[in-house]
């Protein structure tokens, strides 16, 4: 799968660092293959800020950090667990990918000592205030089993060719008609995502910033991409630093019934 919330946010989305398809649906073998080379073999760690602005200035910011991790099986699971601000300090989220079926999540409140399931509606609201919903992360953690992916016709941005996806909800509670996401052909990271919603404009737009783009290893690791929600004119910024890959992970921080054990 193309995980771009593990790709974009780390090699989110992404990733945060990660792009909005399954790699499973995607025929392409160029595809496919330049996505498995953007991916850690078994696991990624990594710190995270996001700001998220508007017109006014800063609305919020917060941190924490981000956990991957493949199973044995090949099942996906990815948490955050939030540090600032201090309010929502322990606070985390776990998705939990399933077979032939969407994600499950869980959020976990520090104050309540155990974490319960988001589910209905929750999906689509924005999350920790930011311009990212539940349902953009699920895309970005490409773990939705809900949605078809192709390749279309390829394109160039800034000169540089890219791989152009296409992504169709399946379910019909989206809140996009498609996701298209543009996949720089030499480095393998997502260099864009538009959500377009069902009038066909492009209702939010993930770009990571060319200049924060750096060089791990044999990966290539956008550290700073930026979420446009194109309707409000609001945006947040999110900064990724620390990164880890492919290293021992606790068992703990992927499993609900040990959150509060795994502070």
């Amino acid at each position: 799968m193309i995980r771009q919330l593990v790709a974009v946010l780390a090699g989110a989305l992404t990733a945060a660092g990660a792009a909005a398809a399954g790699l499973d649906s995607i025929a392409d073998p160029a595809v496919k293959a330049c996505i498995a080379r953007a991916m850690p073999e078994q696991s990624l760690k990594h710190s995270v800020t996001l700001r998220a602005l508007d017109d006014a200035g800063v609305r919020s910011q917060s941190a924490g950090e981000i956990f991957w991790r493949r199973d044995v099986q090949g099942s996906q699971r990815a948490t955050i667990r939030v540090s600032e601000p201090a309010s929502r300090n322990g606070m985390m989220v776990l998705v939990i990918e399933r077979e032939a079926k969407d994600p499950q999540f869980f959020l976990y409140l520090p104050d309540l000592g155990r974490a319960r399931k988001i589910t209905g509606k929750q999906i689509s609201t924005d999350m920790m205030d930011t311009d990212f919903s539940y349902e953009e992360f699920s895309h970005l953690q490409t773990m939705s089993r809900s949605s078809e992916t192709v390749r279309v016709e390829d394109q160039a941005i800034d000169g540089r060719p890219v791989y152009v996806l296409q992504t169709t909800p399946q379910d019909g509670a989206s809140m996009y008609k498609e996701i298209l996401t543009f996949v720089d052909q030499e480095r393998c990271i997502p260099l864009r995502s538009q959500f377009i919603a069902p009038g066909g404009e492009v209702r939010k737009e993930l770009v990571a910033v060319p200049e924060e783009i750096r060089q791990i290893g044999e990966r290539f690791v956008p550290h700073q991409v930026i979420m446009y929600d194109r309707a409000k004119a609001s945006r947040t910024e999110l900064t990724i630093n620390n990164v880890e890959i492919d290293v021992e992970l606790s068992d703990a921080l992927f499993n609900p019934k040990s959150f509060g054990k795994s502070q």
